[in-house]
């Protein structure tokens, strides 16, 4: 994150210091994944959708729980010198929310008494479900307790409507798709990765169910399960693979396809100052992993669809 975040702010300019920073975590998260000695075991099962769909939300429950939610929504600052936002939701979110229902700050117009900008860190904690809204973010501004503060904030209320679904092989390697509303091209499908060319800047979550030649999804062990053949084997990946697709720089993917076991000094030595900025222009890959091979198997490649509402609020 921090790598991809500096990455993100320099032009032109990189000290020899941030180089060799860079180019050390570069080249250790490719190289482990190139060079991995431990495999990851998976379990397979007969299909179930409900297993890996969540149930949508209609256009009558958005409608009522928006209003519910502009109805109550308060902003205040806390003892741990945080903007928090609380507000209700419906009953139909008196649930875990997660997958479902999220808030983005999208807008900040606070002001402090002397008319300067009251800023907010970008990061921020929303742990919103169970019939309410809660919604964390840190201040940036030094301010005194006792001063006063207006304006308003905005922010996005997401809602899940569906999924968009695209079934693919090993032959549609090189081909365009789209999926929710961004074009995508297959650069590969090895091991256990499907790699993709994103061809838009919407920030679509991408996610894969990985069938075997019997029609059987396969899918991770529980956590404890794991933990208890990692003891037996040690090796076994103590990788849970509950998480989202993720990104790479292509000229470095590149890179480790044609030599895996490039040294960081050779790395180095490719990458220099120029060599980084013009990584950067280049662009990144979408990768996303399943626990098995995707070695001739039919992939369920789908994407979240979400609505989004937006609220205002005041401050008082």
């Amino acid at each position: 994150l921090i790598l991809f975040l500096s990455l993100n702010t320099f032009s032109q300019e990189i000290t020899e210091e941030q180089r060799e920073f860079f180019t050390r975590i570069l080249h250790v998260q490719d190289s482990i994944r190139f060079n991995k000695t431990t495999r990851n075991v998976f379990k397979t099962e007969k299909y179930k959708e409900s297993d890996f769909f969540n149930k949508t939300i209609t256009q009558e429950q958005i409608t009522s729980c928006t209003k519910l939610a502009k109805e109550t929504a308060q902003l205040n600052i806390n003892k741990e010198n945080q903007l928090v936002l609380e507000g209700k939701l419906t009953e139909t979110f008196n649930i875990q929310t997660t997958g479902i229902f999220s808030i983005k700050l999208i807008e900040n117009n606070l002001f402090k008494e002397n008319g300067e900008k009251f800023e907010l860190h970008t990061v921020y904690n929303s742990n919103s479900g169970y019939g309410k809204i809660n919604f964390k973010t840190d201040i940036k501004s030094k301010f005194t307790k006792n001063e006063k503060i207006s304006g308003y904030v905005k922010f996005e209320l997401n809602y899940l409507i569906g999924y968009d679904k695209i079934e693919i092989t090993k032959e549609d390697i090189g081909k365009n798709i789209t999926l929710n509303e961004c074009e995508y091209t297959i650069v590969n499908i090895e091991k256990n990765e499907l790699i993709l060319d994103k061809k838009c800047e919407k920030d679509n979550e991408l996610n894969l169910l990985s069938f075997n030649e019997k029609g059987l999804v396969t899918r991770p062990y529980s956590y404890m399960k794991l933990m208890e053949m990692v003891k037996k084997d040690s090796t076994i990946a103590m990788e849970s693979f509950d998480r989202k697709n993720r990104e790479t720089y292509k000229m470095v993917r590149d890179l480790f396809e044609k030599r895996p076991k490039i040294t960081l000094k050779e790395f180095k030595e490719i990458f220099t100052v120029k060599k980084l900025m013009e990584m950067k222009e280049n662009g990144k890959y979408s990768i996303i992993e399943s626990i098995s091979p995707l070695e001739n198997k039919l992939i369920l490649l789908y994407s979240p669809k979400f609505q989004s509402e937006t609220i205002k609020v005041e401050i008082k």
